[in-house]
């Protein structure tokens, strides 16, 4: 086959110039002074204006000549192109480049201009930025993380959510599906695996719900769903899903099944007919009291029309006037009316009511029916406000529990804690006082938070239980059961064993005392005790609702005494810390000091010379003393960070276990850290905390300790070559961890563990600049 013919050399101007006026990309030649020679029409767009052609780059290009100009310059005197440069003009975002032009014999022409427009390439880009800024947003919004499971290499990918849900890093953790599979609740993982084979076996979309071990122990409620995607030869490549923590909405369930069934028994309690239904009117709940008229099982009624249902189904007249009724009621009305009514001894007429019951939207969620017996019409309606009263305490309980758990923190004493725990009780009560007692194992009280009491009525309580009196709340204790103890202040002030309290009962507006136990388990913890007003009695229900509220804050008193036991432990391993400290180093050296006096005066008779050696060895004793003392008084109280620094102050901790346990540091130290104090202090704590369970633990030749600027925040990092260790065990009775990571989100660090066996152990804290 014959080449191509080259076109003839007169055609070769045509051709070039039909390519610069059908090419998509702007050409220009400038001459050696920069005047423009040459232009395709595409150079318009960039110029803004036609007239080019002889006109110097700052007329020919007026919005982008600063910008044009000195790379033009350049490629023309260096004689090498200028790429990559981006222009904005007010026509678009351009990307130049500017070349020099030789001529055959190597002559220097002049200098060409080529440049592209990337609006659209920008605009993508701009896109794409806010798509990824979008997905962030709805990530951090879900309180979950996304997944892509890669079935042909088994490997699993994980969005950065997942160390907000779960406390792990996406790289801290295999991408071995085993190690997710591993992570799954045992009584949870069944139903899991069913639901994941049977979308990979049938395809399409998966969704199920289990419980997950977060990196703290604890377990997180998931809902896990997503979709199988296949390959073009129909099998399945991909699992793609996203995992949503519902742990709140699992919470927040759990407390309305416990307040459905609580209504529920106290509707089941009533004698009357009281049934919940659908707005169209199928009945979902019935009260026991209504199937016993009847003489039916609840499963007989149950998903049926009220009106077709055995009381009123035999009747079309009395049929449509309960149809009607239910009408009237689905569009917001409450409907009354006399209802005949079948029964399994006959028929009775009832007092019926339907009631809307609305959700947040205003929207009928429910109707509510309850009828009695004509004759006993006083009882029913009774019967009715109790229920609607019970129905809204539930609510107000509902709302006091999360007042007094949001009240609380376990970061404060346990005397603040119990205070406020009285206060919010007696606000949720009525109560004029309130009293929170914690108590041994013998009823004796060990603490008691207070609202509302003077202080000589507390000093009058501890001196009746000191004289071997039981006080109210001692006794419901012993019992169990909520005591109620009406003209208790008369009572007391004509009782001799209360003396103590008689001048303090005199000044005080309540008379009726009830007392309910703190109960945990089979523990007995305490008891609230709560002061009620002499003309104000407290009613079955607020006495119900002490009740219930007793019941939550045992578990809240319990979670504070386990949380000061946990702190109480850690503090006691700090001072054995210290006393194993003493007696390595300080008591070492009083030893050596009264060794050496010893041998000073057995020699100052005969050789004052030996004497003196031995006086100068008693001197350096007691220095190196007094060093170890300093080391371990600041290691207590570090006051000087606040005027020596933290670096000073690492420097000090380093040098004293450099010479105590004849270890090697690398310091990586460069400036002090412009942070608040308490950051600091922060920071010092970990770190040493950290070096002495390399102490303890890492049997280690060298440590790496680092305090540097990395990344717009602080890097603290402690580093050894010891034997390392699993950090996903537990270790119990060990609280060093537990402690840094405690102390890192105290001030808002992120704590940050690498260790594995044989490989050491690295600590990493990363601290904002402001300290947070």
């Amino acid at each position: 086959m014959a080449e191509p013919a080259l076109p003839e050399p007169q055609h070769s101007a045509a051709l070039l110039e039909g390519f610069l006026g059908s090419a998509t990309l702007a050409f220009a030649f400038f001459d050696p002074d920069l005047r423009l020679r040459r232009a395709n029409p595409r150079l318009a767009e960039l110029a803004g204006h036609a007239e080019l052609l002889g006109r110097p780059v700052a007329e020919a290009f007026p919005d982008c000549a600063a910008a044009l100009e000195a790379p033009l310059r350049r490629a023309l005197r260096q004689g090498e192109p200028v790429e990559g440069l981006e222009i904005v003009t007010p026509r678009g975002w351009w990307l130049v480049s500017c070349f020099p032009v030789s001529g055959p014999g190597g002559e220097r022409l002049g200098v060409g201009l080529a440049a592209q427009n990337i609006c659209a390439q920008k605009q993508v880009e701009e896109a794409l930025r806010k798509s990824e800024e979008r997905f962030q947003l709805a990530e951090a919004s879900s309180r979950g993380f996304l997944y892509e499971w890669r079935l042909p290499e088994n490997t699993v990918w994980r969005s950065r959510g997942f160390a907000v849900t779960l406390g792990h890093l996406p790289e801290e953790v295999p991408q071995d599906p085993q190690w997710w599979a591993a992570q799954i609740h045992p009584d949870d993982a069944a139903c899991a695996r069913q639901a994941m084979e049977e979308a990979l076996r049938q395809g399409g979309e998966y969704s199920t719900e289990y419980r997950v071990r977060h990196r703290e122990g604890r377990y997180v409620h998931l809902w896990d769903r997503g979709r199988v995607l296949y390959d073009t030869q129909g099998r399945p490549a991909r699992v793609l899903g996203t995992a949503t923590d519902i742990s709140e909405r699992k919470r927040l369930e759990a407390e309305l099944e416990q307040a459905s069934r609580h209504v529920r028994d106290v509707i089941n309690s009533l004698v009357a007919f009281v049934g919940v239904t659908t707005p169209s009117g199928v009945l979902i709940e019935i009260n026991r009291a209504a199937l016993e008229t009847a003489g039916l099982e609840a499963g007989e009624v149950l998903g049926q029309r009220l009106e077709d249902t055995f009381w009123w189904g035999h009747s079309p007249e009395v049929r449509a006037q309960l149809f009607d009724g239910l009408r009237r009621a689905r569009q917001g009305e409450v409907v009354r009316f006399d209802l005949p009514t079948r029964t399994k001894d006959g028929g009775i007429t009832l007092d019926f009511i339907i009631s809307p019951l609305k959700d947040a939207e205003g929207r009928v969620a429910y109707l509510v029916t309850s009828g009695i017996d004509i004759s006993a019409r006083k009882a029913a309606e009774a019967a009715q406000e109790r229920l609607i009263e019970l129905l809204q305490q539930s609510e107000r309980e509902a709302l006091a529990l999360a007042q007094i758990a949001n009240s609380l923190s376990l970061s404060d004493p346990m005397q603040t804690n119990l205070d406020s725990l009285a206060a919010q009780i007696a606000e949720v009560t009525g109560a004029l006082a309130c009293t929170v007692e914690l108590m041994r194992e013998d009823l004796s009280i060990t603490s008691m938070g207070s609202f509302g009491l003077p202080e000589a009525l507390l000093a009058g309580f501890t001196a009746v239980q000191a004289a071997g009196e039981r006080l109210p709340s001692q006794r419901t204790a012993q019992r169990r059961e909520m005591d109620v103890a009406r003209r208790f202040r008369d009572n007391a002030l004509s009782d001799p064993r209360y003396a103590p309290l008689h001048e303090a009962l005199r000044a005080v507006r309540w008379n009726t005392v009830a007392a309910a136990p703190l109960v945990q388990g089979q523990r007995v913890l305490g008891a609230v005790v709560a002061y009620y007003a002499e003309d104000d009695e407290p009613a079955i229900s607020d006495l119900l609702q002490l009740s219930t509220i007793t019941s939550q804050v045992s578990l809240v008193v319990e979670n504070m005494r386990l949380f000061q036991e946990v702190r109480g432990k850690a503090a006691l391993e700090e001072r054995t810390r210290l006393a194993r400290d003493l007696h390595d180093s300080v008591s070492q050296a009083i030893y050596g000091i009264n060794l050496g006096v010893h041998s000073a005066r057995a020699a100052l008779p005969h050789n004052p010379a030996d004497a003196l050696r031995s006086l100068d060895y008693v001197l350096h004793m007691a220095e190196t003393a007094t060093a170890e003392m300093k080391n371990l008084i600041f290691e207590l109280r570090p006051e000087s960070l606040e005027r020596e620094g933290l670096v000073a102050a690492l420097h000090k901790q380093t040098r004293a276990l450099r010479l105590r346990h004849n270890l090697e540091f690398d310091l990586e130290l460069p400036r002090e850290p412009e942070l608040p104090l308490p950051a600091k202090e922060a920071l010092y704590r970990i770190a040493q905390e950290a070096l002495n369970n390399v102490i303890k633990h890492a049997q280690a030749r060298r440590v790496s300790l680092a305090l540097e600027p990395r990344e717009g925040r602080w890097r603290l990092r402690v580093r050894d070559d010891g034997k390392g260790f699993d950090p996903h065990r537990e270790f119990p009775g060990h609280l060093g961890l537990h402690s840094m990571r405690e102390r890192a989100l105290s001030v808002g660090a992120e704590f940050v563990l690498h260790s594995a066996p044989g490989e050491g152990t690295c600590v990493e804290v990363w601290l904002g600049v402001g300290g947070g």
